[in-house]
């Protein structure tokens, strides 16, 4: 061959080894990317990765508690990481991450044993390799945690398994079937006889809802109180059921916000689920309807609408003369539709409100009102 001709071989040979470098360094690339994503979604499963385990209702139904699995145990006897979510209303209060020593054992849901206070949530966590943890969520936010010698955890749990569970028997006079019935079609079907449609975020188990049965408006028949607020903000209700045996006809009294506050006295009180008043900050109160029953058409009617207002952040026109006691806060009791608006629509101050509330809405008239989760065990307990 010439050197021309052996010149020219180099060349294309050259070039095909250039090509072959290339498609070995792409598919080099795109093994160490394959590698890559199943290394870092195994890192993430195995430690990152937050599934729910289990979750309990406070008694009212206003809060839950969450029980998590962070990721998996350390194989092949490690510990395994967990966390607590603890939400009011859906929105978060607080957040408590642990770690179990169990053998080995994911978080799962008889690790846990849950007792509801009036100002906190406790928590037993138990491990085969470990003491028990007390961990108590506070209300407003705070968090302890100790360590229990074996005496006082199993103290703890005796005197919890030792309490009986309330039971709706207890508490219902009257029980009927068809209450049963309606809430079977509730958590069955995500609806009532009615037709009222529940429609749950898939985040939150069904179960997480919760019901009570009492004579609420005082006309000597049970009522069915079913608080849903495992939906979203503006779907989430309480609904007051009457059932009149004679008719058999299942009447709705009243549907309204989930946070409710029944006197025997025939009111309600229920919490807005959102503040767009002239109280952003809740210096006053927060807003609020009253609902009075009204014996001739079975249901609960408008009463009355209270807010208040911050003369500070929303100084235009504030009315300082009614002001008499200079906090900054008037407040509006308002009839018949007015709204703060309205000319004829007159704030009072703080000593007047509370002396109107003392009339109104008596603490000692308040019904305690015992909510039972929406379980099929809690719903047969009805007809037994």
């Amino acid at each position: 061959m010439t050197d021309s001709e052996w010149e020219e071989l180099y060349k294309k040979t050259e070039k095909r080894v250039i090509k072959a470098l290339k498609i070995i360094a792409g598919i080099t690339a795109v093994m160490i990317v394959i590698i890559a994503v199943f290394w870092m979604s195994f890192v993430y499963v195995t430690k990152y990765k937050i599934s729910t385990v289990s979750t309990s209702a406070s008694p009212d139904g206003m809060r839950q508690l969450t029980l998590q699995a962070v990721g998996e145990a350390a194989w092949p006897f490690g510990p395994a990481e967990g966390r607590l979510l603890l939400t009011e209303n859906q929105k978060e209060v607080s957040k408590k991450k642990f770690t179990i020593y169990d053998d080995g054992r994911s978080i799962r849901d008889e690790i846990w044993t849950v007792m509801w206070h009036e100002d906190h949530v406790e928590v037993i966590l138990s491990g085969d390799e470990q003491a028990d943890e007390q961990i108590l969520l506070y209300y407003d936010g705070r968090k302890e945690s100790n360590q229990l010698t074996n005496a006082v955890s199993e103290d703890i749990k005796e005197k919890r398994e030792t309490i009986p569970e309330p039971s709706v028997q207890d508490k219902t006079a009257q029980p009927y079937a068809k209450y049963a019935e309606v809430l079977e079609q509730i958590m069955t079907e995500h609806t009532d006889p009615n037709g009222r449609e529940y429609h749950a975020d898939e985040q939150w188990a069904f179960e997480g809802n919760t019901f009570a049965i009492s004579d609420v408006d005082g006309d000597g028949r049970q009522e069915l109180i079913f608080c849903f607020h495992t939906g979203n903000m503006a779907s989430m209700c309480e609904v007051i059921y009457d059932y009149d045996v004679e008719q058999d006809v299942l009447r709705e009294e009243l549907a309204a916000w989930v946070d409710s506050t029944y006197y025997s006295n025939g009111f309600i009180k229920v919490s807005d689920s959102h503040n767009h008043g002239k109280d952003p900050e809740e210096k006053g109160i927060w807003p609020y309807t009253i609902y009075q029953y009204d014996e001739d058409t079975d249901t609960y009617q408008f009463r009355y609408y209270v807010t208040s207002w911050d003369g500070q952040i929303n100084s235009e026109n504030f009315l300082g003369e009614l002001d008499t006691d200079g906090d900054g806060i008037l407040y509006y009791i308002l009839e018949d539709g007015k709204a703060v608006e309205d000319t004829d629509a007159v704030p009072i101050n703080r000593q007047e409100y509370d002396d109107w509330v003392k009339d109104t809405l008596q603490e000692e008239l308040v019904i305690d009102l015992i909510y039972y989760p929406m379980t099929e065990e809690s719903i047969e307990e009805i007809i037994k």
